[in-house]
């Protein structure tokens, strides 16, 4: 499944639509992520960095602790972008009771 990204740069401004994250999801690039977690327990959001460095180690992929009850933005770097499906792979630690949206301006 995808988290589309939705505009939200309208003079009139708008509310994002959040809705339910698989574990395994893709996101925009260029766009932020933001999570939203309800449940009674911390959870990981990882956005997966698919190029490898000159020696052919894997570069190291971002995790964000969501604390139970907060909500985090996290910015969807091109350095996620997949080089074939061109948007980055998510990952969530857990799903219950967690939602998400990726918000873009432009």
């Amino acid at each position: 499944m995808a988290i589309v990204s939705q505009l939200v740069g309208v003079v009139a401004g708008t509310a994002p639509t959040f809705a339910a994250p698989s574990a395994s999801d893709t996101v925009p690039i260029g766009s932020v992520l933001v999570v939203k977690n309800a449940s009674g327990a911390s959870i990981n959001v990882t956005l997966t960095t698919p190029p490898t460095l000159e020696t052919g180690d894997a570069y190291p992929d971002k995790v964000y602790a969501v604390a139970a009850g907060a909500e985090k933005w996290i910015p969807v770097l091109g350095v996620y972008q997949d080089p074939v499906t061109k948007v980055a792979a998510v990952a969530f630690s857990a799903t219950a009771s967690v939602t998400a949206a990726a918000i873009r301006t432009s």
